[in-house]
C-alpha cells in the first residue's frame, strides 16, 4: 500500500536521522534511562525506531536492504566520529547495540511493523483535508 503522505512521513524520518545524528556527537546528550548497560538500551532504541520508520516508508526489499546498510553503516561512522572527538568515546558495544536494533526493527517489519503508518494514515482519513 502506497502511503497518501508519504513526503511528511519522509521529512519526519530524516529528522529523526538528524536527532540521533545530533545526540550522538553533543558533548553532553540526555541520559534518559540511569542503569548498568541503558545507554546501550538507548542505541538499540534509537537505531531500531530509525529501521522500522523507514521500512514502513519503503516496500521493496531492495530499498530496505540498503536502508539498513546505511544505518549499521551511520551508527557505526557515528561512533568512529566519537572516538575523534575529546568528549566521546568508541565503543565496540554501542555499535552492536546500534546494529541490532536496526536488524530487530527489519525482522518485526516483517512481522507488521510495517503497517503502523498505513493504519494511521487510514485513521486520519477523515481528519485532514482530501489533496493535502
Amino acid at each position: 500500500m502506497a502511503l497518501r503522505y508519504h513526503r511528511y512521513w519522509l521529512i519526519t524520518g530524516l529528522l529523526l536521522i538528524a536527532v540521533v545524528i545530533f545526540f550522538s556527537i553533543t558533548s553532553h546528550p540526555p541520559k534518559l534511562l540511569s542503569f548498568k548497560w541503558s545507554d546501550k538500551l538507548e542505541h538499540f532504541a534509537s537505531y531500531f525506531v530509525l529501521m522500522g520508520w523507514f521500512m514502513q516508508l519503503y516496500r521493496s526489499h531492495k530499498q530496505r536492504l540498503l536502508w539498513a546498510l546505511l544505518f549499521a553503516g551511520q551508527g557505526l561512522a557515528l561512533e568512529i566520529v566519537q572516538g575523534m572527538s575529546r568528549w566521546r568515546t568508541f565503543d565496540y558495544w554501542d555499535a552492536t547495540a546500534n546494529t541490532l536494533g536496526v536488524m530487530v526493527a527489519w525482522v518485526w517489519a516483517y512481522r507488521g511493523l510495517d503497517r503502523l503508518l498505513p493504519a494511521l494514515e487510514r485513521r486520519l482519513q477523515g481528519w485532514v483535508r482530501p489533496g493535502a
